[in-house]
């Protein structure tokens, strides 16, 4: 195969501390080199294509591109579960898994008083007020509000942090939060009135590693995405009325 134009790197490093400090610079040089480029970081070089037809070749081909080695499978808090399986076994598991996440109806409720209870004052960062209030939601919804809020807080902090923070092993936080997981599980499996999220994976196998790079994943891709809908909303008034505020929010 011949070598893929590549940006600009480090001769030993590589790329890595251009992803972590300006990746969108870093993807725009790359997209600019060509439709497909190569980035290089650790373990492995990384091949990026900018097309739609690249995305569906990805997608389409399971036996060439495979989750355990993607980028994601570099993150820790991202490297397990349903996140890193590939066909055949991926298809099968998640129609185990995606009923569970899709039945929200009747946790409307329970994650608005989450958001109210976090509602700011006039002016406030709206990043740092989505890094505060997303885990507050995914907690009202997986686990009742039941989960520690500090060890939630302590695992999830080196997601804010972006690369490469987000790349270095944390054994003893992914161990904690393994345990606390397990106990939640247990709780549910022994009170069936409980009808959070969590409960309806009290009888999955593998359910605490699933939960585990839920809750990393869930935060990962929603509170950068929060804070840009508040920015946008927050420049764009004609979005702010109520009847038009739903059609931003789903552009987003």
């Amino acid at each position: 195969m011949t070598r893929l134009p590549s940006p600009a790197g480090h001769p030993v490093h590589g790329h890595l501390g251009r992803w972590g400090t300006e990746p969108l610079a870093l993807l725009l040089e790359g997209a600019d080199l060509g439709p497909l480029f190569e980035l290089r970081l650790p373990r492995s070089p990384a091949v990026v294509g900018t097309s739609p037809a690249w995305n569906r070749f990805v997608l389409r081909d399971g036996e060439t591109f495979v989750a355990r080695r993607s980028i994601v499978a570099l993150v820790p808090h991202l490297r397990g579960g349903i996140i890193v399986t590939d066909a055949p076994q991926h298809r099968p598991r998640r129609v185990v898994l995606e009923p569970r996440y899709r039945d929200v109806n009747h946790l409307r409720s329970r994650v608005r008083d989450a958001a109210r209870a976090l509602v700011p004052g006039d002016e406030f960062d709206g990043l740092a007020w989505a890094l505060e209030a997303i885990p507050a939601l995914l907690n009202a919804a997986l686990f009742s509000g039941g989960f520690p809020e500090d060890l939630l807080a302590h695992y999830l902090h080196p997601l804010e942090q972006g690369m490469p923070a987000a790349l270095i092993p944390r054994p003893v936080a992914r161990r904690a939060v393994r345990k606390e997981l397990a106990r939640q599980l247990r709780l549910r499996r022994d009170d069936p009135s409980i009808d959070d999220l969590a409960a309806g994976f009290a009888h999955v196998p593998g359910a605490v590693e699933e939960l585990r790079v839920g809750l990393a994943a869930g935060f990962d891709t929603s509170a950068h995405t929060l804070a840009w809908a508040l920015w946008y909303l927050g420049a764009h008034p004609d979005w702010q009325a109520p009847e038009r505020r739903r059609a931003a929010v789903d552009e987003v």
